[in-house]
């Protein structure tokens, strides 16, 4: 198992100030509701990655940004993940991010995981007011699905608003099931753009 360290920090910062903010360069950070969301790359490829700490096991989301790729890892509450992905995971995982054979270097999942935690934010700035328009704009014209892409997700805790079952079926046809099912569970608006 791989700890993710920054995580368990951040989780720290969530306990000690149970509010919501949000950081232009980092992401947002709905902290009342023990969970967050920044911005990485790996290989070159873009990705939002989503952590939840308010289900168990916890999940650590990483979806590529301007693709409709989407995977989900449990996270132990010791913030370890498995070095581990089955078969299927493992190819999609290795085409979604680019990752090229190297005779001299097999690719492991735990590569992945050490480069990952190194990007992750160690701590964000407060402001008062979670603006949707610093993620995206986004044009939901479902004619042009083939044309539609990922570009982040919006989590909404606490400040009252809900995913909409439009936003939801988009998910669904963009995502797939299982990222369907997580953000109608966790109130996670998925944002696109063309």
């Amino acid at each position: 198992m791989i700890v993710l360290e920054s995580i368990k920090q951040l989780h720290s910062q969530i306990q000690a100030q149970p509010t919501r903010v949000i950081d232009d360069d980092l992401g947002i950070m709905d902290m009342s509701g023990y969970r967050f969301q920044f911005s990485f790359e790996y290989n070159s490829v873009a990705a939002d990655a989503v952590v939840l700490l308010n289900i168990t096991p916890y999940m650590m989301i990483p979806a590529l940004k301007n693709t409709n790729q989407y995977f989900e890892f449990e996270m132990s509450l010791n913030f370890a993940v498995s070095p581990l992905m089955d078969n299927a995971t493992y190819k999609r995982f290795v085409s979604a991010f680019k990752i090229k054979y190297d005779p001299n270097h097999k690719f492991s999942p735990r590569d992945f995981w050490n480069n990952f935690s190194e990007k992750i934010p160690k701590s964000v700035r407060h402001t008062s007011n979670l603006n949707p328009s610093t993620l995206s704009k986004v044009k939901p014209n479902l004619e042009e699905v083939a044309k539609i892409k990922f570009i982040c997700f919006l989590p909404h805790g606490k400040n009252g608003k809900h995913v909409t079952k439009r936003n939801l079926e988009k998910t669904r046809l963009l995502l797939g099931e299982k990222a369907y099912v997580r953000c109608k569970n966790e109130n996670i608006s998925s944002c696109r753009g063309l």
